[in-house]
C-alpha cells in the first residue's frame, strides 16, 4: 500500500510511482477540504488501479484494512511467482469439481 500526502508536487508523485509493480494500491491522505481528484488522476495514468482519497482518520480506519486484502490479492494475481519447473502457477480460482460453495 502507498501513502500519498494530498498536498504533494504531480512531479514528486509520477517520479514515486513510475515503476511500481501492478499490485500496489495508493490511498491519498488528503484534509477535509483537500481536492484529490488531479493526484488520483495522475496515480491511476500512472496504472495504480486503485486509488482511495482519505480525509478522515474513521476514513483511514475504515479503508486501511479492506486495501491491504486488495494488495495482497493483486499482489498474488500479478506479483512474482517462483514455482518448480514444469508446475503451473498457482491460481485463486477453485477447481470447477470444488464443491465448497
Amino acid at each position: 500500500m502507498l501513502v500519498i500526502e494530498a498536498g504533494a508536487a504531480p512531479e514528486a508523485v509520477r517520479a514515486a510511482v513510475r515503476g511500481l509493480p501492478r499490485w500496489v494500491i495508493a490511498q491519498v491522505v488528503a484534509g477535509a477540504s483537500q481536492e484529490t481528484g488531479t493526484l488520483t488522476g495522475i496515480l491511476r495514468t500512472a496504472g495504480l488501479p486503485v486509488v482511495t482519497p482519505v480525509h478522515t482518520v474513521a476514513d483511514f480506519e475504515r479503508n486501511a484494512p479492506l486495501l491491504v486484502t486488495e494488495a495482497r490479492k493483486q499482489y498474488l494475481r500479478h506479483g512474482p511467482v517462483v514455482t518448480a519447473p514444469g508446475t503451473p502457477r498457482p491460481s485463486l480460482r477453485r477447481p470447477v469439481d470444488d464443491k465448497r460453495g
